[in-house]
C-alpha cells in the first residue's frame, strides 16, 4: 500500500489558520529532527506517512492549548535546554534572574569558603541544574578557586523528581545533585544532608506555589488547563506554602550546624511584595529583606538574609 506524501509547505497551508506560524514551525522542526531555518529553507521537503501523523496529532493538541513545550517534551531555560512534562511547571524566563542575581553574589575573596545551594520544589531541575553547570564551569577560572559548592533538590512530586533526575544525567550532574522526595523540609534525610554539609553558607531557593485562588482561575487556559495545579496554586493568598517553608528555615537555622549566614530566594507574584515582606519579618526579624525587579518592572524576587 502507497501513502500519498505531504510536503511541509502543504502542511503549512493547511493549518496556517488554526495555529501561530511560530507554533507550526516548532512542530514541524520537532517531528522532523530538522531545524526551524531548514524547514524554512526547504519547503518541498516531504514527510513520511509516520512524520505527518505525528504532526496532525500534535497540532490537534496545540489548537486545544495545550504548551508547546508540552508537545515537544523540552523548554529552554539560562541556556540550557530542559525535558518538561505535565509532572512539572514550564521553567519561565523570569525565574533566571535568581540565579543572575545568585551567581553576582558568589565570594570573589582569596578565603576559603563553601556554599550548599537546595532548591526546595525543584520540578524539572532547571534552577539547581543551571546553578551547578554554571559553577561547575566558573570554578576552576574563579577568583577564589578554592570555593565548594554542594547542590540539593526536593519536590513533593516523585514525577517530577523523576524529571528532574533525568535532566542532571543529560547534563552531566547525575553525582553533582543529591534530590530528595520531601514536603518542603519535612524529609528527615534532606535536613540531615543540609546539616552534615557543615558549609559556611546555606543558600535555599524556592519557586513554590504563590497563585491565590482569585488569580489561578483567572489564569490562561494553556496554564489552567495543563500545568499541574499542585505547583501553582497556594492558599492564603498565594503564600500559605513559602509561611510554612519560612517557618521550617526557622527551626532549621536554630539547630543547623551551618557556619555563616543562611540567604533565602523566594520566586513570588508582584502584588504579594509587601505580605511576604511582612510574613518574613515577624518570623526572622533581624534580617535583611530585599525584593527585586524582573526586566518588567514587576516585583518577582525576594531576597532574606538571616544575620
Amino acid at each position: 500500500m502507497q501513502f500519498k506524501t505531504t510536503t511541509i509547505r502543504e502542511i503549512q497551508k493547511r493549518y496556517h489558520n488554526q495555529i501561530s506560524s511560530l507554533d507550526l514551525e516548532i512542530l514541524i522542526s520537532h517531528v522532523t529532527r530538522k531545524s526551524r531555518e531548514f524547514s524554512l529553507a526547504h519547503p518541498e521537503q516531504k514527510l513520511s506517512f509516520f512524520q505527518k501523523f505525528r504532526l496532525e496529532k500534535l497540532v490537534k493538541r496545540r489548537i486545544q492549548q495545550e504548551p508547546i513545550s508540552y508537545l515537544t517534551g523540552s523548554k529552554e531555560f539560562f541556556g540550557l535546554n530542559f525535558a518538561v512534562n505535565r509532572n512539572t511547571l514550564i521553567p519561565r524566563p523570569e525565574t533566571e534572574l535568581i540565579i543572575e542575581d545568585i551567581l553576582s553574589s558568589i565570594p570573589s575573596s582569596d578565603e576559603k569558603t563553601s556554599t550548599t545551594f537546595a532548591d526546595i520544589g525543584t520540578g524539572s531541575g532547571n534552577i539547581i541544574i543551571s546553578l551547578a553547570s554554571r559553577l561547575s564551569i566558573l570554578s576552576p577560572h574563579a577568583s577564589n578557586p578554592n570555593s565548594n559548592f554542594s547542590f540539593i533538590g526536593s519536590d513533593i512530586s516523585r514525577g517530577a523528581l523523576r524529571i528532574a533526575k533525568k535532566n542532571s544525567k543529560t547534563h552531566g550532574l547525575k553525582n553533582s545533585i543529591k534530590f530528595f522526595h520531601s514536603d518542603l523540609l519535612k524529609n528527615k534525610k534532606l535536613l540531615s544532608c543540609i546539616n552534615d554539609q557543615l558549609t559556611d553558607r546555606l543558600v535555599i531557593i524556592a519557586n513554590l506555589p504563590y497563585l491565590s485562588k482569585e488569580i489561578y482561575e483567572n489564569s490562561p487556559k494553556d496554564v489552567q488547563g495543563f500545568e499541574p495545579k499542585s505547583a501553582l496554586f497556594s492558599p492564603k493568598r498565594g503564600l500559605w506554602h513559602y509561611e510554612q517553608l519560612l517557618q521550617q528555615i526557622k527551626k532549621l537555622s536554630q539547630k543547623s550546624k551551618i557556619k555563616s549566614r543562611i540567604r533565602i530566594y523566594l520566586e513570588i507574584s508582584p502584588e504579594q511584595k509587601e505580605e511576604i515582606e511582612e510574613i518574613a519579618i515577624e518570623i526572622f526579624p533581624n534580617s535583611k529583606i530585599e525584593s527585586q525587579k524582573d526586566l518588567a518592572g514587576k516585583f518577582r524576587i525576594c531576597k532574606i538574609n538571616l544575620q
